[in-house]
């Protein structure tokens, strides 16, 4: 079948979806082109050389749902394959190519590659043996069950991303310029040593670990003093947090999900703990000691926190006894609190609340036994109230006609199931 020839020579972008291999031949002179997208290119093996000697200047190169697809590109034995290579290419994402079986050698020569996202490529099962792009800076690899191992060459990585797939590089070390690292349990998360994160722990910025059943061990092995962001989820045997998270002194952010048996008790230590925290979310952990014994008063930089499905028996909060004398719970420095699914709640302390001077935003959601306000009523600094999934609270707070009104009239902005209670 004769193709018409499509010229485009001043095109910057383009996307092909739905359709046939054929138009991939049909489209010349694109010399210019910066970013490609071909999605469900029926019939699509590999991008021939005749297409490729066009991406001088390509820089994004998306691949998505191209079932046939073997490889990326193939020359023939006659045709110089550094030729064809789209030498400017900056991001490569591969996306849901369930047929694709390696990656070509001369992926190595890609000297401008820096992202790398490979997503659901259940046959894949190595990277050339060639090596990466020495330039390569982001690695991400989702869903792909066969891949086994990661190439040793990332010498220049920073950011890494492990989702049910390889855990490790073969050599079964991280790179030491790592700043980000996203990791979850695959099925090659037996190999993960218990000392993995030590190589690391100077350059590390950002950590995302979920569904190891040795995360207390992990963690205990890390002392990362530029670490700024935590988030710890689906780790079913962590009861506490290890001493060593002292020594975390540059985190900004802890968040903490699905830890059934987190009892969430802190290091004893003579110096500030966590100084410069400003974040805290935990959720779903049913298991919480309560909050009088978390020592968040000692962390004095805080000024988020957010608590979502702890202890089924919580009636009040905070769970702060009204005769205690010495308050232990929030910081006076918290200006944003978000509280939700705590299903037995009732009533919000007046005593516990009070010492949240700074308190300018208030969250409530997904608490139906919840009717009451703090007696004293909410504090003045309050900007902003939101209610969701509180039916009995809601009927509370209705305008003009609620018991509540007069005690949330004057913030400025209540949202209630979503709509603003003013209209």
């Amino acid at each position: 079948m004769k193709v018409s020839l499509l010229r485009l020579p001043s095109l910057r972008k383009l996307s092909l979806r739905e359709c046939n291999e054929v138009v991939l031949e049909s489209v010349v002179d694109i010399t210019l082109l910066t970013e490609l997208t071909l999605k469900n290119i029926r019939e699509l093996t590999y991008l021939h050389e005749e297409f490729m000697q066009f991406l001088v200047s390509l820089k994004v190169l998306q691949l998505k749902n191209c079932d046939k697809l073997l490889n990326l590109w193939v020359t023939r034995e006659n045709v110089k394959k550094e030729e064809c290579l789209p030498r400017n290419l900056e991001v490569l994402e591969i996306w849901c190519c369930v047929n694709l079986e390696k990656l070509p050698n001369e992926l190595n020569k890609l000297t401008a590659l820096r992202e790398l996202t490979i997503m659901s490529c259940p046959k894949l099962v190595s990277f050339p043996e060639t090596g990466v792009p020495p330039m390569l800076r982001r690695l991400e690899t989702t869903m792909c069950e066969a891949l086994e191992y990661l190439p040793n060459d990332f010498s220049r990585l920073q950011q890494l991303e492990l989702f049910s797939s390889a855990c490790l590089p073969t050599g079964g070390k991280l790179p030491t310029t790592l700043k980000h690292l996203e990791i979850s349990k695959g099925v090659h998360s037996e190999s993960v040593s218990e000392t993995i994160l030590e190589e690391i722990s100077t350059s590390l910025e950002y950590l995302w670990m979920n569904g190891f059943p040795n995360t207390r061990t992990l963690l205990g092995g890390l002392s990362a003093p530029n670490l700024r962001y935590l988030y710890i989820l689906d780790s079913s045997n962590l009861k506490s947090m290890p001493d060593q998270i002292q020594s975390l002194t540059s985190l900004t952010l802890l968040s903490i999900h699905n830890c059934p048996n987190l009892e969430f008790s802190h290091p004893k230590t003579k110096g500030d703990f966590l100084p410069n925290l400003t974040s805290l979310i935990i959720s779903s952990c049913q298991k919480l000691k309560p909050l009088t014994e978390w020592g968040l008063h000692l962390l004095t930089s805080l000024r988020y926190v957010e608590i979502n499905n702890v202890h089924a028996e919580l009636v009040s909060f905070p769970d702060f006894p009204d005769n205690d004398e010495c308050y232990c719970g929030l910081p006076a420095t918290l200006t944003s609190l978000s509280i939700g699914g705590l299903r037995n709640l009732e009533s919000l302390s007046s005593k516990g609340l009070q010492n949240l001077t700074s308190l300018e935003k208030l969250y409530i959601g997904e608490c139906p036994k919840l009717q009451s306000l703090p007696k004293d009523g909410l504090l003045a600094t309050l900007s902003r109230l939101e209610i969701n999934d509180c039916p009995l609270l809601k009927q509370r707070c209705l305008k003009d006609k609620g018991e509540y009104w007069h005690k949330i009239a004057d913030i400025p902005c209540v949202q209630v199931d979503g709509s603003s209670i003013f209209e």
